[in-house]
């Protein structure tokens, strides 16, 4: 029993060892390594779907994103949500909305479309007639400017789209 039971601590300490190093190298830029790494253990990555980016790695980290959305309703009256800033980061649902939302863009109409149906429902109550996507792109700030005493997050540093409204009266959208 000591040995069945040694056995199995050794076993999970390798698979530790090998899920943590495949968390780590398969984003990683490109290199020689890398790409040996990357080949061997691209099953195992591709089967649990941890081939995304993580954009952790310098000198290109992920730019911020921000998607809110305007209801407009039945009186014509415009009310502005916000819809990833209001996720609560300790759910465990948050990186799923994240990476939903972060999918929500002009490339994506079947995904816009559906959101926007599911965000029609949820204010039915105010009859709403459509939903417009707004999507805040944080921009590069460069280290001289930083120094100069300007925040990425200020509005200097934002851009903003405003994707085509989508009907929520449709049949297809309800």
């Amino acid at each position: 029993m000591r040995y069945v039971r040694a056995l199995l601590w050794v076993l999970a300490s390798l698979f530790l060892v090998w899920h943590s190093l495949v968390l780590v190298v398969t984003p990683a830029p490109p290199s020689y390594l890398q790409k040996i790494f990357q080949d061997l253990s691209w099953p195992y990555v591709r089967f649990f779907q941890l081939e995304s980016g993580w954009g952790f790695f310098a000198p290109e980290p992920v730019r911020g994103k921000q998607l809110r959305y305007v209801v407009l309703d039945a009186r014509n009256r415009r009310q502005e949500y916000r819809l990833t800033e209001s996720l609560q980061r300790l759910s465990p649902s948050y990186l799923r909305y994240t990476t939903l939302y972060g999918n929500i863009h002009p490339g994506r109409p079947g995904l816009m479309k559906s959101a926007a149906r599911y965000l029609c429902r949820r204010h039915v109550g105010d009859s709403p007639r459509s939903i417009t996507f707004i999507v805040r792109h944080q921009l590069l700030i460069t280290p001289e400017e930083y120094e100069a005493g300007k925040r990425s997050l200020t509005q200097e540093f934002i851009r903003t789209e405003t994707l085509q409204p989508i009907s929520c009266s449709s049949p297809a959208n309800v």
